[in-house]
């Protein structure tokens, strides 16, 4: 046997459960990873059951969008990837969320993220039409 074919055997025979609960623990990007790993791993990522344990263990404030997202008809998955890290704190600027802060009290801890001169073009658009 192949020191590769060892990770394939693996990979292959562990159950679906335990896959599912390491998963949960996994960042975004080592679950895209995964992902492309085999048929078995990228069944698994795109399961409702992941993304709502997902859902279930980040902070209140993320989980209120992701649960608004949800009552919107968004899946587990879409509702948690499109209002989570990064990308949550796109949407607050996009929507206003950060542009109204009179005192450094009220600035949330996570209030930045890398953007692209066009996200930010989008922003300042929408910051004059306010």
């Amino acid at each position: 046997m192949e020191v590769s074919d060892i990770g394939n055997t693996l990979a292959e025979t562990l159950p679906g459960d335990i896959l599912l609960e390491i998963f949960t623990y996994l960042d975004i990007s080592s679950l895209i990873s995964a992902s492309q790993v085999c048929n078995t791993w990228h069944h698994i990522y795109n399961t409702e059951t992941l993304w709502k344990n997902k859902a279930q263990a980040v902070n209140v404030e993320e989980k209120k969008y992701i649960l608004n997202s949800r009552k919107q008809g968004l899946s587990w998955k879409d509702s948690f990837l499109s209002n989570y890290g990064d990308n949550l704190v796109r949407k607050k600027w996009r929507k206003g969320q950060l542009s109204t802060i009179s005192k450094f009290e009220d600035i949330p801890a996570r209030h930045m993220c890398k953007m692209t001169s066009a996200e930010w073009g989008d922003i300042f658009k929408r910051e004059e039409m306010r």
